[in-house]
């Protein structure tokens, strides 16, 4: 026992006592940029009109280009081609693995529709999105999709030679 003594006093002068609280609701806008992503990717799921196969080359992407309803720059395709991995431990989908990941899209609606390339083991992935003025065709920045955060950043696509 350590002999120390609270008045009972001091407890029920705590016990009675009476907070206020001014809370203010948080007032936020929506980007315009926000809105027109948001705007494409409602508009797009209530169309969804399919891309024209005849704007689609019969290479060994045309598959999963109609598959996912998408157009892959020949850019892409030809550093798809031509390396077999990729620098920070990524490494290639085959092609019929490729897959849309609309995840993200809550967050960042102008991810809508990326398509995903490359994985690393840990679940994070490489990507390519929409263009901002195109339904179909897919940029030529790829990003890098970060599964713990949820968020998405531009990646250097550096290639390394095998």
């Amino acid at each position: 026992n350590l002999g120390i003594e609270i008045p009972q006093i001091n407890y029920d002068e705590k016990a009675s006592r009476e907070f206020q609280f001014n809370l203010n609701p948080v007032k936020y806008e929506i980007s315009e940029e926000m809105k027109f992503y948001i705007s494409k990717q409602k508009r797009i799921k209530k169309e969804k009109k399919k891309i024209d196969e005849n704007a689609l080359l019969k290479d060994e992407f045309f598959e999963i280009q109609k598959k996912l309803n998408v157009i892959i720059s020949e850019s892409f395709k030809n550093k798809y081609r031509n390396n077999e991995s990729l620098e920070n431990h990524y490494e290639y989908l085959k092609i019929q693995d490729f897959f849309i990941e609309d995840v993200f899209a809550d967050s960042f609606p102008e991810t809508f529709k990326a398509v995903m390339f490359a994985e690393q083991k840990n679940g994070d992935y490489l990507g390519l999105i929409l263009e901002k003025e195109n339904d179909f065709r897919l940029q030529e920045q790829v990003f890098e999709f970060l599964h713990e955060t949820g968020e998405y950043r531009p990646y250097d696509f550096q290639i390394k030679k095998v």
